[in-house]
């Protein structure tokens, strides 16, 4: 928008257009139909979309924010020769990632932001992974990983012969209380179909789903609620969050009945865990009146682990 090829009596090129726009995007080896709507892309596509955009316009500097963190590797690696290409041109660039290969690999310099403030300014030769770690957490690498206590034996969630398309493969796991199970994969593996399908928002063609000892019917966001199911999705403010309500009204609306008596909201029991929760993953309480949007992206995801908690 804004760039529109026209013919000799400013008629709008749709050909031209559509063969410049396929160009621009060859030069990440992305395949897809330049006519296609963006919201009905992956997030992951999306990103690459964006980057396409603003590389090949010409621009002079380029803030990219955590552009890798939903694309497959062979896509990364594509990232990587047009940021190489872009630095050679004298394109400026600041890139905001957790990871710490990708600091290595790309950056010139390293800074560290934690809890608003800028604690490191190194030139990255003089900024190892330690040191780049120990100014994220704010304290020494022995406490990174502190001990954590056994899983227990008993079952929080097992699913069984979980099948989403007619004729497809079929997946069982059990994740026992207070274990972590990490679901790996690619982009359109089916990582993110497997969770929406457990919460409830997604079709699935069999299999079942049990929390704790109680089987769940599929098919309803409200019955996995309701079984202590939450989610926290890839879109964090797309798909997670309500961004014209408060962090208090997102909050309370996934067990609105919770809050309510005889049609009326107990504001002050809503808002003791509502304020509980945002605590627990270290939000202060005293800003639950403003809006999602207004939030950074590290504590909008803080703020939707308070939500789905």
């Amino acid at each position: 928008m804004g760039r529109e090829l026209t013919n000799a009596i400013g008629v709008l090129n749709h050909k031209a257009m559509l063969a410049q726009a396929a160009e621009m995007l060859e030069v990440f080896g992305v395949q897809i139909d330049p006519r296609v709507k963006m919201n009905r892309l992956s997030t992951a596509l999306t990103q690459i979309v964006e980057i396409v955009k603003a590389t090949t316009w010409g621009a002079r500097l380029i803030l990219l924010d955590e552009p890798t963190s939903s694309m497959p590797e062979q896509e990364v690696a594509r990232l990587y020769q047009v940021i190489g290409e872009l630095k050679n041109r004298g394109v400026a660039m600041m890139y905001t990632t957790h990871r710490m290969q990708e600091i290595q690999d790309l950056a010139d310099r390293v800074l560290v932001m934690r809890d608003g403030e800028l604690v490191m300014d190194e030139a990255v030769e003089r900024a190892d992974s330690e040191a780049v770690i120990k100014a994220m957490i704010g304290r020494d690498l022995e406490n990174l990983f502190p001990q954590l206590p056994k899983p227990s034996k008993e079952t929080g969630l097992e699913v069984t012969n979980l099948t989403l398309t007619d004729n497809g493969p079929s997946v069982s796991f059990r994740v026992r209380k207070g274990e972590i199970l990490g679901l790996g994969g690619l982009v359109g593996a089916g990582r993110t179909e497997i969770l929406e399908a457990i919460y409830g928002i997604r079709k699935l063609r069999s299999g079942t789903i049990t929390v704790g000892e109680s089987a769940v019917k599929p098919g309803s966001a409200k019955r996995a609620i309701t079984a202590g199911l939450a989610i926290v999705p890839e879109d964090r403010k797309g798909a997670g969050l309500n961004l014209m309500r408060s962090v208090l009204d997102n909050g309370s609306m996934p067990r609105l009945s919770n809050f309510t008596c005889l049609g009326f909201l107990r504001l002050r029991k809503r808002s003791k865990v509502v304020g509980d929760a945002m605590t627990s993953v270290s939000l202060k309480p005293e800003t639950w009146n403003r809006l999602s949007p207004r939030f950074p992206g590290k504590s909008t995801e803080d703020c939707h682990r308070a939500v789905a908690g």
